[in-house]
Protein backbone atom coordinates (compact mmCIF):
# COMPACT_ATOMS: atom_id res chain seq x y z
CA UNK A 1 0.00 0.00 0.00
CA UNK A 2 1.41 3.31 -1.32
CA UNK A 3 1.98 5.60 1.80
CA UNK A 4 1.48 9.70 0.60
CA UNK A 5 1.68 11.38 3.74
CA UNK A 6 4.01 12.54 6.63
CA UNK A 7 3.81 12.69 10.24
CA UNK A 8 4.21 16.61 10.12
CA UNK A 9 0.65 16.87 7.82
CA UNK A 10 -0.47 17.56 4.54
CA UNK A 11 1.60 20.76 4.18
CA UNK A 12 5.06 19.00 4.26
CA UNK A 13 4.21 15.81 2.30
CA UNK A 14 7.23 14.61 0.26
CA UNK A 15 5.06 14.12 -2.83
CA UNK A 16 1.74 14.69 -4.18
CA UNK A 17 -1.37 12.37 -4.23
CA UNK A 18 -2.52 11.52 -7.82
CA UNK A 19 -2.67 9.06 -10.49
CA UNK A 20 0.47 9.24 -12.48
CA UNK A 21 0.45 8.39 -16.26
CA UNK A 22 4.19 9.48 -16.96
CA UNK A 23 5.47 6.88 -18.60
CA UNK A 24 8.64 7.99 -20.66
CA UNK A 25 12.35 8.60 -19.97
CA UNK A 26 13.21 12.09 -17.66
CA UNK A 27 14.93 14.23 -20.25
CA UNK A 28 18.72 15.17 -18.77
CA UNK A 29 18.09 18.29 -17.95
CA UNK A 30 14.87 17.62 -15.34
CA UNK A 31 15.09 18.06 -11.90
CA UNK A 32 15.97 14.45 -9.82
CA UNK A 33 12.78 15.29 -8.06
CA UNK A 34 10.11 16.51 -10.83
CA UNK A 35 10.68 13.11 -12.09
CA UNK A 36 10.64 11.28 -8.85
CA UNK A 37 7.12 12.86 -8.33
CA UNK A 38 6.01 12.26 -11.68
CA UNK A 39 6.92 9.34 -12.88
CA UNK A 40 4.64 6.02 -13.08
CA UNK A 41 7.77 3.31 -13.36
CA UNK A 42 7.37 0.72 -10.85
CA UNK A 43 10.58 1.80 -9.77
CA UNK A 44 10.08 5.45 -9.14
CA UNK A 45 6.60 3.74 -7.47
CA UNK A 46 8.98 1.94 -5.07
CA UNK A 47 11.38 5.02 -4.30
CA UNK A 48 8.03 6.98 -3.32
CA UNK A 49 6.49 4.68 -0.75
CA UNK A 50 9.97 4.06 0.69
CA UNK A 51 10.92 7.50 1.10
CA UNK A 52 7.65 8.74 2.37
CA UNK A 53 7.55 5.29 5.22
CA UNK A 54 11.52 6.99 6.32
CA UNK A 55 9.50 10.75 6.26
CA UNK A 56 6.75 9.19 9.09
CA UNK A 57 9.95 8.59 11.30
CA UNK A 58 11.76 11.76 10.34
CA UNK A 59 11.06 15.20 11.22
CA UNK A 60 9.88 16.73 8.02
CA UNK A 61 9.35 20.39 8.47
CA UNK A 62 9.13 23.34 5.91
CA UNK A 63 12.46 23.79 5.36
CA UNK A 64 13.52 19.89 4.53
CA UNK A 65 10.74 19.68 2.86
CA UNK A 66 11.40 22.86 0.21
CA UNK A 67 15.32 21.47 0.52
CA UNK A 68 13.48 17.93 -0.68
CA UNK A 69 11.59 19.06 -3.60
CA UNK A 70 14.06 21.48 -5.02
CA UNK A 71 14.34 21.88 -8.15
CA UNK A 72 18.31 22.40 -7.69
CA UNK A 73 19.56 19.07 -7.67
CA UNK A 74 22.42 19.65 -5.32
CA UNK A 75 19.22 20.79 -2.43
CA UNK A 76 17.13 17.94 -3.45
CA UNK A 77 20.30 15.42 -3.56
CA UNK A 78 21.76 16.96 -0.24
CA UNK A 79 17.86 16.32 2.00
CA UNK A 80 17.50 12.88 0.38
CA UNK A 81 20.61 11.98 1.72
CA UNK A 82 20.18 13.30 4.83
CA UNK A 83 16.65 11.31 5.07
CA UNK A 84 17.97 8.15 3.89
CA UNK A 85 21.40 8.38 6.69
CA UNK A 86 18.72 8.76 9.36
CA UNK A 87 16.60 6.16 8.36
CA UNK A 88 20.22 3.56 7.45
CA UNK A 89 20.91 4.98 11.33
CA UNK A 90 17.74 4.22 12.73
CA UNK A 91 17.83 0.44 11.38
CA UNK A 92 20.87 -0.22 13.19
CA UNK A 93 19.13 0.33 16.57
CA UNK A 94 20.39 3.44 17.18
CA UNK A 95 18.70 6.18 19.25
CA UNK A 96 18.98 8.97 16.28
CA UNK A 97 17.97 12.56 16.63
CA UNK A 98 17.69 14.93 13.30
CA UNK A 99 19.55 18.64 14.16
CA UNK A 100 18.14 18.04 18.15
CA UNK A 101 20.27 20.67 19.90
CA UNK A 102 24.19 22.37 18.81
CA UNK A 103 27.34 21.80 20.68
CA UNK A 104 28.61 23.88 23.36
CA UNK A 105 29.42 27.59 22.73
CA UNK A 106 27.72 27.34 19.14
CA UNK A 107 24.34 27.96 17.83
CA UNK A 108 24.94 25.88 14.99
CA UNK A 109 23.70 22.20 14.45
CA UNK A 110 24.97 18.60 13.07
CA UNK A 111 22.73 16.77 11.65
CA UNK A 112 22.11 13.90 14.06
CA UNK A 113 23.32 13.30 17.91
CA UNK A 114 23.22 9.14 18.01
CA UNK A 115 22.89 7.72 21.33
CA UNK A 116 23.85 9.68 24.68
CA UNK A 117 26.72 9.56 26.90
CA UNK A 118 29.99 7.91 26.10
CA UNK A 119 27.67 5.97 23.51
CA UNK A 120 27.14 8.75 21.90
CA UNK A 121 28.16 10.66 18.60
CA UNK A 122 27.54 13.13 16.73
CA UNK A 123 27.18 13.51 12.72
CA UNK A 124 27.06 15.82 9.47
CA UNK A 125 26.26 15.27 6.33
CA UNK A 126 28.16 16.40 3.26
CA UNK A 127 28.67 15.64 -0.79
CA UNK A 128 31.53 15.42 -2.58
CA UNK A 129 30.98 16.72 -6.59
CA UNK A 130 32.41 14.82 -9.60
CA UNK A 131 36.37 16.15 -10.25
CA UNK A 132 36.40 19.21 -11.68
CA UNK A 133 32.65 19.77 -12.81
CA UNK A 134 31.97 23.09 -14.27
CA UNK A 135 27.84 23.47 -13.96
CA UNK A 136 27.59 25.47 -17.40
CA UNK A 137 28.95 23.28 -19.29
CA UNK A 138 27.40 20.14 -17.57
CA UNK A 139 23.73 21.80 -18.90
CA UNK A 140 24.95 21.95 -22.04
CA UNK A 141 25.97 18.12 -22.21
CA UNK A 142 22.72 17.30 -21.20
CA UNK A 143 20.91 19.75 -23.49
CA UNK A 144 23.22 18.04 -26.10
CA UNK A 145 22.54 14.16 -24.85
CA UNK A 146 18.72 15.37 -25.15
CA UNK A 147 19.01 16.16 -28.29
CA UNK A 148 20.66 12.58 -29.26
CA UNK A 149 17.58 11.19 -26.79
CA UNK A 150 15.16 13.08 -29.37
CA UNK A 151 16.41 11.61 -32.73
CA UNK A 152 15.01 8.35 -33.82
CA UNK A 153 17.07 5.27 -33.70
CA UNK A 154 15.49 1.51 -33.02
CA UNK A 155 17.99 -0.14 -34.18
CA UNK A 156 20.90 1.36 -32.87
CA UNK A 157 22.64 3.24 -29.80
CA UNK A 158 23.95 6.06 -30.46
CA UNK A 159 27.32 7.03 -28.19
CA UNK A 160 28.82 10.03 -27.38
CA UNK A 161 32.32 11.20 -26.66
CA UNK A 162 32.89 14.50 -25.39
CA UNK A 163 36.63 15.20 -26.34
CA UNK A 164 36.75 19.00 -25.57
CA UNK A 165 33.97 20.70 -24.09
CA UNK A 166 33.62 24.64 -25.66
CA UNK A 167 31.25 27.19 -23.52
CA UNK A 168 28.67 28.17 -25.87
CA UNK A 169 25.28 25.62 -27.56
CA UNK A 170 25.84 24.04 -30.71
CA UNK A 171 22.75 24.62 -32.88
CA UNK A 172 20.53 21.62 -33.14
CA UNK A 173 20.10 21.78 -36.25
CA UNK A 174 23.82 20.93 -36.51
CA UNK A 175 23.95 17.95 -34.46
CA UNK A 176 20.84 16.28 -35.79
CA UNK A 177 23.10 17.02 -39.13
CA UNK A 178 25.77 14.87 -38.47
CA UNK A 179 23.97 12.09 -36.22
CA UNK A 180 21.69 11.97 -39.60
CA UNK A 181 23.89 11.00 -42.06
CA UNK A 182 25.74 8.82 -39.36
CA UNK A 183 22.85 7.24 -39.26
CA UNK A 184 21.62 7.03 -42.97
CA UNK A 185 25.51 5.14 -43.54
CA UNK A 186 24.84 3.06 -40.26
CA UNK A 187 24.98 -0.24 -42.32
CA UNK A 188 28.54 0.55 -43.75
CA UNK A 189 29.58 1.66 -40.00
CA UNK A 190 31.28 -0.14 -37.22
CA UNK A 191 31.48 1.20 -33.07
CA UNK A 192 34.85 2.03 -34.20
CA UNK A 193 34.09 4.71 -36.82
CA UNK A 194 33.64 8.15 -35.22
CA UNK A 195 31.61 11.16 -36.86
CA UNK A 196 33.12 14.10 -35.19
CA UNK A 197 31.36 17.09 -34.42
CA UNK A 198 33.47 20.11 -34.13
CA UNK A 199 32.03 23.91 -33.27
CA UNK A 200 32.48 26.83 -30.58
CA UNK A 201 35.57 24.71 -28.93
CA UNK A 202 33.36 21.82 -29.14
CA UNK A 203 35.08 18.22 -30.24
CA UNK A 204 32.45 15.79 -29.93
CA UNK A 205 32.65 12.09 -31.33
CA UNK A 206 29.60 10.30 -32.23
CA UNK A 207 29.65 6.15 -32.76
CA UNK A 208 27.16 3.47 -33.16
CA UNK A 209 26.34 0.19 -31.62
CA UNK A 210 23.90 -2.24 -32.83
CA UNK A 211 21.04 -3.47 -30.78
CA UNK A 212 19.91 -6.76 -30.21
CA UNK A 213 16.31 -5.56 -30.21
CA UNK A 214 14.85 -2.48 -31.47
CA UNK A 215 13.65 -0.32 -28.37
CA UNK A 216 12.66 3.47 -28.03
CA UNK A 217 15.78 4.52 -26.54
CA UNK A 218 18.25 6.24 -28.34
CA UNK A 219 21.11 7.59 -26.02
CA UNK A 220 23.91 4.84 -25.79
CA UNK A 221 26.86 5.41 -24.11
CA UNK A 222 28.36 8.81 -23.04
CA UNK A 223 32.04 9.19 -22.62
CA UNK A 224 34.19 12.39 -21.00
CA UNK A 225 37.16 13.53 -22.72
CA UNK A 226 38.58 10.41 -23.18
CA UNK A 227 41.48 9.22 -20.99
CA UNK A 228 42.62 12.33 -19.18
CA UNK A 229 44.15 12.26 -15.19
CA UNK A 230 41.13 12.34 -13.26
CA UNK A 231 42.26 14.06 -9.14
CA UNK A 232 39.45 12.33 -7.06
CA UNK A 233 41.63 13.39 -4.09
CA UNK A 234 40.83 17.13 -4.53
CA UNK A 235 36.61 16.95 -4.34
CA UNK A 236 36.84 14.49 -0.78
CA UNK A 237 39.43 17.21 0.48
CA UNK A 238 37.23 20.14 -0.29
CA UNK A 239 34.26 18.53 1.10
CA UNK A 240 35.68 17.26 4.33
CA UNK A 241 37.81 20.90 5.22
CA UNK A 242 33.87 22.40 4.64
CA UNK A 243 32.52 20.07 7.63
CA UNK A 244 34.77 20.35 10.86
CA UNK A 245 33.76 20.28 13.47
CA UNK A 246 34.99 23.68 15.02
CA UNK A 247 31.77 25.17 12.59
CA UNK A 248 29.11 23.30 15.50
CA UNK A 249 31.36 24.49 18.19
CA UNK A 250 33.31 22.79 21.25
CA UNK A 251 32.76 19.05 20.78
CA UNK A 252 32.15 16.76 23.65
CA UNK A 253 32.11 13.70 21.83
CA UNK A 254 32.48 11.96 18.71
CA UNK A 255 32.04 13.34 15.63
CA UNK A 256 31.59 11.71 12.39
CA UNK A 257 31.35 12.90 8.67
CA UNK A 258 29.09 11.21 6.31
CA UNK A 259 30.52 11.78 2.63
CA UNK A 260 28.78 10.91 -0.57
CA UNK A 261 30.70 11.07 -3.45
CA UNK A 262 29.53 11.97 -6.92
CA UNK A 263 32.96 10.61 -8.02
CA UNK A 264 32.52 7.03 -10.05
CA UNK A 265 36.73 6.60 -10.40
CA UNK A 266 38.07 7.03 -6.93
CA UNK A 267 39.17 4.02 -4.74
CA UNK A 268 40.41 3.31 -1.29
CA UNK A 269 43.44 4.43 -2.15
CA UNK A 270 42.14 7.66 -2.71
CA UNK A 271 40.26 7.78 0.52
CA UNK A 272 44.01 7.11 2.50
CA UNK A 273 45.61 9.25 0.52
CA UNK A 274 43.04 12.75 1.33
CA UNK A 275 42.45 11.40 4.86
CA UNK A 276 46.40 10.22 5.66
CA UNK A 277 48.59 11.75 2.64
CA UNK A 278 49.89 8.30 1.50
CA UNK A 279 47.98 4.82 -0.06
CA UNK A 280 49.95 2.66 1.93
CA UNK A 281 48.75 0.32 4.61
CA UNK A 282 51.68 0.89 6.79
CA UNK A 283 53.07 4.28 7.40
CA UNK A 284 54.98 7.06 9.71
CA UNK A 285 54.13 10.09 11.08
CA UNK A 286 56.76 12.13 8.78
CA UNK A 287 56.52 15.64 7.55
CA UNK A 288 55.87 14.91 3.64
CA UNK A 289 52.12 13.19 4.44
CA UNK A 290 49.73 15.71 3.54
CA UNK A 291 46.02 14.63 4.57
CA UNK A 292 43.26 15.50 6.15
CA UNK A 293 44.45 13.63 9.64
CA UNK A 294 48.08 14.51 9.38
CA UNK A 295 50.12 17.32 7.76
CA UNK A 296 53.58 18.33 8.18
CA UNK A 297 54.42 15.47 10.01
CA UNK A 298 51.45 16.63 12.99
CA UNK A 299 48.36 15.43 13.68
CA UNK A 300 45.44 17.62 13.18
CA UNK A 301 41.22 17.74 12.81
CA UNK A 302 41.35 15.71 16.11
CA UNK A 303 37.82 16.42 16.82
CA UNK A 304 36.91 14.34 13.73
CA UNK A 305 36.51 11.17 15.12
CA UNK A 306 35.97 9.18 12.10
CA UNK A 307 34.78 9.58 8.30
CA UNK A 308 32.53 7.59 6.41
CA UNK A 309 32.79 7.35 2.45
CA UNK A 310 30.23 6.54 0.70
CA UNK A 311 30.42 6.20 -3.58
CA UNK A 312 27.27 6.93 -5.72
CA UNK A 313 24.13 6.81 -3.15
CA UNK A 314 21.08 7.97 -4.93
CA UNK A 315 17.64 6.71 -5.03
CA UNK A 316 18.59 4.41 -7.81
CA UNK A 317 21.64 3.05 -5.72
CA UNK A 318 20.25 1.93 -3.17
CA UNK A 319 21.50 -1.93 -2.44
CA UNK A 320 25.48 -2.23 -2.01
CA UNK A 321 26.79 1.62 -3.18
CA UNK A 322 30.62 1.02 -1.73
CA UNK A 323 30.85 2.41 1.90
CA UNK A 324 33.64 2.59 4.35
CA UNK A 325 34.33 4.33 7.98
CA UNK A 326 37.58 5.65 8.67
CA UNK A 327 38.30 5.87 11.98
CA UNK A 328 40.77 9.15 13.21
CA UNK A 329 43.81 7.31 15.28
CA UNK A 330 44.25 10.63 16.62
CA UNK A 331 41.11 11.77 17.70
CA UNK A 332 40.13 13.67 20.78
CA UNK A 333 36.69 11.31 21.03
CA UNK A 334 37.72 8.41 19.49
CA UNK A 335 34.68 6.29 17.98
CA UNK A 336 34.20 2.82 19.85
CA UNK A 337 35.44 0.72 16.53
CA UNK A 338 32.00 -1.78 16.56
CA UNK A 339 29.62 1.53 16.77
CA UNK A 340 28.28 1.12 13.22
CA UNK A 341 27.76 -2.21 11.20
CA UNK A 342 29.86 -1.30 8.09
CA UNK A 343 33.46 -1.92 6.71
CA UNK A 344 35.39 -0.20 8.79
CA UNK A 345 39.34 0.76 8.83
CA UNK A 346 41.37 1.69 11.58
CA UNK A 347 45.26 1.98 11.91
CA UNK A 348 46.82 0.77 15.10
CA UNK A 349 49.92 2.71 16.51
CA UNK A 350 53.28 0.78 17.59
CA UNK A 351 55.72 3.12 18.17
CA UNK A 352 54.43 5.70 15.76
CA UNK A 353 54.10 2.54 12.90
CA UNK A 354 50.81 2.71 12.05
CA UNK A 355 49.02 -0.49 10.58
CA UNK A 356 46.05 -1.12 8.97
CA UNK A 357 43.25 -3.19 10.49
CA UNK A 358 39.91 -3.80 9.06
CA UNK A 359 36.24 -4.90 10.03
CA UNK A 360 33.69 -6.26 7.94
CA UNK A 361 30.07 -5.07 8.10
CA UNK A 362 26.98 -5.59 6.34
CA UNK A 363 25.88 -4.33 2.77
CA UNK A 364 23.98 -0.48 2.54
CA UNK A 365 20.86 -2.24 1.59
CA UNK A 366 20.74 -5.05 3.72
CA UNK A 367 20.76 -2.53 6.22
CA UNK A 368 18.06 -0.77 5.24
CA UNK A 369 15.82 -3.14 3.96
CA UNK A 370 16.00 -2.58 0.27
CA UNK A 371 14.39 -5.12 -2.36
CA UNK A 372 17.40 -6.08 -4.57
CA UNK A 373 15.28 -6.16 -7.65
CA UNK A 374 14.00 -2.56 -7.39
CA UNK A 375 16.22 -0.95 -10.02
CA UNK A 376 14.86 -3.48 -12.09
CA UNK A 377 11.44 -3.12 -11.68
CA UNK A 378 9.61 -2.29 -15.44
CA UNK A 379 12.56 0.07 -16.90
CA UNK A 380 10.55 0.74 -20.75
CA UNK A 381 12.76 1.59 -23.25
CA UNK A 382 15.58 -0.27 -22.11
CA UNK A 383 17.38 -3.32 -23.76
Amino acid sequence: MLIFGVAMGDQNKLFKNYVRTRSGRSPHRCPHYEFLDSSSWKVTEYLRNSINTWAADFPVDQDFARRFKSRNDKEHLAAFFELVMFQWLKSQMLDVSFQPSSAPASNRKPDFTIGNGEAGFRAECTLAPMPDIVEGVEKMKSEIEDVIEDISSPDYFINIDFVECGQGMIAKSLIKKVVGEMLRNAKNVTMEHKFPLIDKGWRIEFSLLKKSKPTPRSLGVVFHGGFNFIDSVKPLMSSLKSKRARNYGDMDCPYVIFLNSADPYFELSDIKQALFGTTNDNFKLTADLQGYFCSNGKVQNTTVSAVVVIKGLGPYNLVDPPMSLWHNPWATFPLDHNALNIDSYFFYDNQNQYTLKTITGRKFGEVLGIDDSYRHHDLPGED
